[in-house]
């Protein structure tokens, strides 16, 4: 998968901020099964944490998904993920804020993300069905969806990464062990109770790789 992406755009963006040690996965840096391809990429982030890339592909290519994961260990800040789906022309653009805080979120923060995505109220919503991570889940999260939305959906992206950026540049550090411990907690739970993408990897590939897939690649969880 040599071509640019919208996640690219974004990981290369946080390589400027931070330094980034990308991790050797192996052979698990590329899992298929059923005609789906998977191509997960893992880095350690000095001064931040931990991000996780993970890459679908099938039916040929006719539907792409792409997933960024920033897990924050060093600020007392959300989780952040970054979910793409191309699928027969069909786009759908996600950036969900989940609160693994030791302490309240600073609510101009978040008012800040909200006005971003406000931006993009004349683009449908993406309605999904309810899930257990809905209660952790912060209201100035992001889920539209429409056809040729590219470039809108690369502005929204990239104002969302900007304005986190931001935020972190003006956190005071926090303790990495209780914070990782709050990650841990969620990426365990999602782990156990599962979600859209957590259930097709355990029916894919079985318990074992898709809790390696979910705690130790997505959310960094040693």
């Amino acid at each position: 998968m040599s071509n640019i992406t919208l996640i690219d755009n974004l990981v290369k963006k946080l390589g400027k901020a931070y330094k980034l040690e990308k991790q050797d996965l192996g052979e698990d840096s590329h899992l298929h099964k059923k005609g789906m391809h998977f191509y997960p990429e893992v880095y350690e982030v000095k001064g931040l944490g931990h991000i996780c890339v993970l890459k679908m592909k099938a039916m040929g290519g006719l539907m792409k998904m792409e997933t960024l994961v920033i897990s924050t260990i060093n600020k007392d800040a959300p989780l952040v993920n970054f979910d793409y789906v191309k699928a027969m022309g069909k786009e759908t653009a996600i950036v969900e804020l989940y609160n693994v805080e030791l302490n309240e979120y600073n609510p101009e923060f978040l008012e800040a993300f909200t006005k971003i995505k406000e931006q993009d109220n004349d683009l449908a919503d993406y309605e999904a069905n309810p899930n257990w991570y809905d209660e952790i889940r912060y209201d100035a999260s992001y889920k539209k969806t429409g056809k040729k939305i590219t470039a809108r959906i690369d502005d929204t992206y990239n104002k969302y990464l900007d304005e986190f950026l931001n935020q972190l540049a003006s956190m005071p550090a926090t303790d990495p062990i209780e914070k990782e411990l709050k990650v841990q907690e969620f990426a365990n739970k999602l782990f156990e109770l599962g979600g859209p993408a957590v259930n097709m990897f355990k029916k894919l590939f079985g318990d074992e790789l898709a809790k390696k897939m979910v705690v130790n690649y997505m959310y960094g969880v040693k």
